[in-house]
């Protein structure tokens, strides 16, 4: 129901911000750590300004978002979702510029590489999916995958 920042130094909460009717899945730091990104089950991606704690952008999502990520700085979102899909939204539009089905089953988790090339989402069909964000092509699912999260890492 909450997104909280928090000082881990001193155990307390910063911010905290308010406006979902379930849970929140997933958030995540614009570039300009101006803004913050949630998905939950409520079908919401929110953007909350930082600086204040307000919601700037509510978008309606289709089914439950179990993942959201900023994107070209702030101008984009990826959100992954139950229905098996990768939505990029335009913040300025509050729209979906594209949509991609790349699951049967709903995403788990989604992880975007350093560069921004690349999409890794993993989901309930025990599969992962690599996605080229500049191409907008699907490749081929090439690993199976057990439900767990995954994430980037480089040295």
């Amino acid at each position: 129901l909450t997104v909280c920042i928090w000082n881990a130094n001193e155990s307390k909460p910063l911010k905290t911000f308010r406006g979902h009717t379930s849970y929140v899945y997933s958030c995540a730091w614009s570039a300009s750590d101006e803004f913050v990104v949630s998905g939950s089950p409520d079908k919401s991606i929110r953007v909350w300004t930082v600086r204040d704690g307000t919601c700037k952008i509510k978008l309606e999502n289709y089914s439950t978002v179990n993942s959201v990520t900023f994107l070209s700085g702030d101008a984009h979102i990826l959100s992954a979702d139950n229905d098996g899909q990768l939505r990029l939204w335009d913040t300025a539009s509050q729209n979906v510029v594209k949509e991609l089905k790349v699951h049967e089953k709903l995403i788990r988790g989604c992880a975007v590489d350093s560069q921004q090339t690349f999409a890794l989402t993993s989901s309930w069909d025990n599969t992962l999916c690599l996605v080229d964000l500049p191409a907008e092509l699907h490749l081929p699912t090439v690993i199976h995958f057990i439900r767990q999260l995954c994430s980037f890492y480089s040295d």
